[in-house]
């Protein structure tokens, strides 16, 4: 549940919001670039990238939302819009990972913004070290 929250919480995660999401010791620019509909954040901690077609979250093709691990260089946090809404068809439309390692922590599905084929959380800290589902 902590984790779907966290991923609930996301959605309106935003450029202009990226301080207020970021741990208290990571510190946030103001945009620092812009590229059409291309902005990126850059934290003293993380990287934030959002793809915007008409003002809303938008991005045919690839995720509207991307939080990098400035340490690591893993994407954290993808998630896919259209319109303003999470939705993708060919996965999920919300993906979490481990800072450190990269591994998928979450996985929600979303069509039109609602849930179309169930969430997924992994535990990687099995007794054998290997990664599972623990439910969906």
């Amino acid at each position: 549940m902590r984790t779907s929250l966290f991923a609930i919480s996301l959605l309106i995660f935003t450029a202009s919001t990226a301080a207020a999401f970021a741990p208290l010791s990571d510190v946030c620019m103001e945009p620092a670039q812009t590229d059409g509909h291309q902005v990126t954040t850059q934290c003293s901690l993380r990287s934030y990238q959002e793809w915007r077609k008409d003002g809303k979250l938008d991005r045919a093709g690839g995720p509207a939302i991307i939080l990098r691990d400035r340490a690591t260089g893993n994407v954290i946090v993808e998630q896919w819009f259209k319109d303003g809404v999470p939705d993708r068809d060919d996965g999920p439309a919300i993906i979490l990972r481990d800072p450190t390692t990269g591994d998928v922590t979450f996985e929600a599905w979303r069509k039109k913004g609602q849930p179309s084929h169930g969430e997924i959380s992994y535990d990687s800290t099995s007794p054998d070290g290997k990664t599972r589902r623990l439910g969906h």
